[in-house]
């Protein structure tokens, strides 16, 4: 997975900030669950420092995006995906960049190609023009704006032969770099994106383009100005202007005062429900914020100078501060009043030295029904407000305790989020996990009754030492619905084992069971177990035996993405053994056998419940050839027999690799033969090139 914090204007969705976050560091994920946790709590807004505000909030929208591979429970993802970018620069003021991209994975086939060109006068003044074409539908994008309950697909009406043109022209001038008593920074872009551009972040059902500018102009030590314009039209949808101007300057040391004007225009279809029409606003702000002190307020009133038929007013006054009230806590607040009704945002922050912190936020948003323009309803929420609880305990230095709770409100469908977890380590080979998490929607058109109900539960036991290490995660999740409960388990164990240099153990055990109310179609039932057992004496590090056992009970249902990702392989309850061998004769040469066989039953196809007895043995020879100094040659011999069906196969495989450095080396081959080596895969299927990628630490 790939998460950032993209900070969005809510008037155009223009990605103002992008940061990208870090796992254990920024979040936490849970793989099975589906779920992130961020480890702060994420606002509705960012405080963009407007003036005029165009509702109860004066931020810029914050948006949590990932992108990530997964394994959907029907259809096939067999494919790969190609990408590279290069660039070059001519001198220290030219730079030219190409990039392309081809993924083939129906039905998300699709080639993107893109360059672009960046003329460089200083770090602060340049100019950059950049082109890109999508051939094909590509991958869908999906929305939540209840933290991941309900979704929304943006990408529907893009099709599989749409092929369509974007391009992006944007600069910035630093005053001082031309004049040199000068001090201000003026911004600009225009981009435009044909209707079917889908790439990353940028999937564009109807053709849409986006123009901005931006001034901040130092007048001296005490003033400065600002003025912003930003415009955005979607094809057979409508389009919205905005345009800002702000005066900010001191009356004293501690006193500051900001006023401007907002104009924004919005036209839409004439049968659309949202508001529309132009409206000119006009505020006032005076902050005070003494010099040294933990304290600062501010006071602000706007009103609405001249408006259309089709927008309401904008009327609003309000107080806000924010304060240090102790070297532990902290409180920021902000209340208003107006057209739309109240808006309040209230924070409290506890922390002591120990580094456990509890926070408690509520925030009540102004009527929404003047949202003006957003055509892909990607950012403002359904709630009329939302009440955040969360805590993080350090009861000692080997417990910690998290919870938060969510309440959503006033919208459609009202929510409820409730997490807890605990993390403890007794000593420094022990460590214990759980959390637990319950979500709720609420859906209005049913009068309140249960429109989704989520339970999810992870447990997790850790134990390692110089010789051994261990590890056990137990999760447990239930959807219920109108349709039906859904109920999945997960049972993990991995144990590591060195009695001595020269033996290693390893265990491993997965068990995922789910069963789906109403649709047994979907239920899956799938256990492995690996048993494993390495010899590589220390006395003569010529050779290596592994030997391992593998019991496999794979139940799933069809269309279930196996390991190698194939879908259509017999569903099977099989016992392998295999034993490998490898030895050094020298320094230029490495003879291997191996032997393995398998017993069990394997399904007729995979939507059959009619098992026959399957058998097989596996027959290979090996041997690895240093041809030159960085050069290694390898070929092996194969031969296959199954019992039941009498069938003898005879193949080979054959690779060469290049060494790079110490410890890694790349290479690329062939496999003639149309089986795996892993008896477990029964789907024939693995003839054609392959590219393997060695590293030892």
């Amino acid at each position: 997975e790939r998460v950032r914090l993209e900070v969005r204007s809510p008037d155009t969705g223009v990605v103002l900030a992008s940061t990208p976050l870090r796992i254990d560091q920024d979040y936490e994920i849970d793989y099975f669950q589906g779920r992130i946790t961020l480890m702060r709590p994420l606002s509705s807004y960012v405080n963009s420092a407007d003036l005029i505000r165009s509702g109860s909030g004066n931020g810029n929208v914050p948006v949590l995006v990932a992108r990530y591979e997964y394994t959907p429970p029907a259809g096939s993802i067999t494919g790969q995906s190609v990408g590279g970018r290069a660039e070059h620069w001519f001198g220290d003021a030219i730079r030219l960049g190409i990039t392309g991209q081809r993924e083939n994975n129906a039905p998300a086939d699709q080639i993107i190609i893109g360059n672009d060109v960046l003329l460089k006068v200083t770090n602060d003044t340049w100019f950059k023009a950049s082109y890109g074409r999508t051939d094909g539908q590509g991958f869908s994008q999906t929305n939540s704006i209840d933290g991941g309950l309900n979704y929304t697909d943006t990408a529907a009406s893009i099709t599989k032969n749409n092929v369509a043109n974007a391009w992006k022209l944007e600069g910035a001038v630093n005053e001082s770099d031309i004049i040199s008593n000068f001090t201000g920074r003026l911004s600009t872009f225009y981009e435009s994106y044909e209707a079917g551009f889908s790439a990353l972040g940028n999937i564009t059902p109807n053709a849409m383009s986006r123009a901005g500018a931006r001034l901040d102009q130092t007048i001296n030590a005490n003033n400065s100005l600002l003025a912003s314009f930003e415009n955005r039209v979607d094809q057979g949808i409508g389009s919205t202007t905005l345009l800002r101007g702000e005066w900010t300057g001191s009356i004293s040391r501690d006193w500051l005062f900001k006023t401007g004007l907002r104009y924004n225009s919005t036209v839409l279809p004439i049968s659309s429900p949202a508001a529309q029409g132009a409206r000119l606003d006009g505020g006032l702000q005076i902050t005070y914020s003494p010099l040294g002190s933990k304290f600062s307020s501010y006071t602000f009133g706007q009103a609405t100078i001249n408006h259309a038929e089709g927008r309401s007013r904008n009327n609003r006054f309000g107080l806000g501060l924010a304060a240090s009230l102790s070297d532990t806590i902290s409180i920021q607040a902000e209340a208003s009043n107006g057209d739309g009704g109240w808006g309040l945002n209230v924070k409290a922050l506890s922390r002591d030295k120990s580094g456990s912190e509890t926070y408690i936020g509520y925030q009540l948003y102004s009527d929404l029904r003047d949202r003006g323009y957003d055509p892909q309803n990607w950012m403002l929420g359904a709630n009329r407000g939302a009440l955040v609880f969360g805590s993080s305990k350090k009861i000692s230095e080997n417990l910690t305790v998290t919870s938060e709770e969510k309440y959503g409100h006033g919208g459609s469908p009202d929510t409820l989020a409730n997490s807890y977890g605990l993390k403890y380590a007794p000593d420094q080979n022990w460590s214990f996990g759980a959390s637990m998490e319950k979500n709720t929607v609420y859906d209005s058109k049913l009068d309140g009754s249960l429109g989704l109900d989520r339970t999810a539960a992870t447990s997790s036991l850790g134990y390692i030492s110089q010789d051994l290490s261990d590890a056990l995660a137990i999760e447990y999740r239930q959807d219920k619905q109108r349709s039906g409960t859904q109920t999945t388990w997960l049972i993990r164990d991995k144990l590591d084992l060195h009695p001595e240099p020269s033996w290693h153990v390893l265990g491993r055990v997965e068990y995922d069971f789910t069963d789906v109310f109403g649709n047994s179609l979907q239920e899956a039932n799938y256990l492995e177990g690996i048993f494993g057992l390495a010899y590589r004496p220390v006395e003569d590090d010529r050779l290596n035996i592994l030997a391992r056992y593998t019991y496999l009970q794979d139940l799933g249902p069809l269309g279930q993405i196996m390991t190698n990702g194939g879908t259509e392989q017999p569903k099977q309850i099989s016992d392998v053994v295999s034993v490998d061998i490898n030895y050094d004769f020298f320094d230029w040469l490495t003879i291997g056998a191996k032997y393995a066989l398998r017993e069990g039953t394997v399904s007729v196809a995979r939507n059959s419940d009619i098992f026959l007895d399957s058998s097989a043995s596996l027959y290979a020879l090996r041997a690895d050839i240093k041809i030159r100094d960085n050069w290694d040659l390898m070929v092996e011999e194969r031969f296959l027999k199954t019992n039941q069906v009498k069938d003898r196969r005879i193949g080979s495989l054959i690779s060469l690799y290049r060494n790079i450095g110490n410890g890694v080396k790349v290479g690329a081959g062939y496999n003639f033969t149309s089986y795996s080596t892993d008896l477990t895969d029964q789907s024939y299927s693995t003839r054609g090139f392959f590219i393997n990628l060695l590293s030892s630490f």
